[in-house]
């Protein structure tokens, strides 16, 4: 019981998913009535949950760079280094 794996998809994942099963469904049922319907939205369905998958991975470490840079900046010699860097950056140019 402890190694399920549960629902590990994302906001982003499931929400794609269920936006390209739906506008699947809608052009599907558009060329070929229900075969069509239902091929088309599980494929698309299929694409939008990897594209969530992806987005929620680059969400993710989007948030995981944005703690870094603010967990350095926080310290107080980190800070005066970055700063006293920019400055010569910018006075030597």
């Amino acid at each position: 019981m402890a190694n399920q794996k549960g629902n590990s998809a994302g906001p982003f994942a499931t929400t794609f998913a269920w936006i390209g099963g739906i506008t699947g469904a809608i052009g599907g049922y558009d060329a070929g009535e229900f075969p069509g319907m239902l091929v088309t939205a599980f494929v698309l369905g299929g694409i939008g949950y990897w594209v969530g998958q992806i987005a929620d991975a680059a969400l993710k470490w989007l948030i995981f760079l944005a703690t870094c840079i603010v967990v350095l900046f926080v310290n107080a010699a980190v800070r005066r280094f970055a700063w006293e860097l920019l400055a010569s950056v910018l006075n030597g140019s």
